[in-house]
């Protein structure tokens, strides 16, 4: 059993680390274009590029029509991302979909995470996978969890892989 938990955990961390270990999830203002990647001109989607994140090293925009105005707190005006949304790739023609999870790596080993409104899925060796219900806000989440002082990092994991029914 701890053979099987401690390749499980290698496999992970090798796959995050080529991803890219210091993933960010930045909204960026759009009036500052210099920062803002652009989609290519022969994509068919357009993207909100008011919210950028960057998950397994391609940074992502929500889809047009597919990004949820307001908050909790009923401002009207906060971006947000919740599990389902489609995304585009900046960098070229990858579309995903948000699984509501976040892949998060702790500062110490023997460091853990607790939410009340997620499913926490211990890799091992200070790497966790947390599973949000689907209506809760990946955006205020994710700066949540970056906030802690025991996170080196966090990134909102972005499916664009395409399963065939078995």
């Amino acid at each position: 059993m701890k053979i099987k938990s401690l390749f499980i955990s290698t496999l992970f961390i090798s796959t995050l680390f080529l991803c890219n270990a210091s993933a960010n999830a930045n909204i960026m203002n759009s009036d500052n274009e210099d920062n803002v990647a652009m989609p290519n001109e022969s994509s068919s989607t357009h993207t909100n590029s008011d919210i950028v994140i960057e998950s397994d090293g391609f940074k992502f925009s929500p889809i047009i029509g597919a990004a949820y105005m307001g908050s909790e707190e009923g401002t009207g005006s906060s971006p947000a991302l919740y599990a389902g949304q489609e995304m585009q790739s900046l960098e070229d023609e990858y579309t995903g979909t948000l699984t509501g999870s976040i892949l998060v790596i702790m500062k110490s080993d023997d460091l853990t995470l607790s939410f009340d409104d997620a499913e926490i899925l211990v890799i091992g060796n200070g790497f966790f996978i947390i599973t949000f219900n689907d209506n809760i806000d990946l955006l205020k989440k994710i700066k949540e969890i970056k906030a802690l002082s025991t996170v080196e990092a966090a990134e909102i994991e972005v499916n664009t892989q395409k399963y065939l029914p078995l």
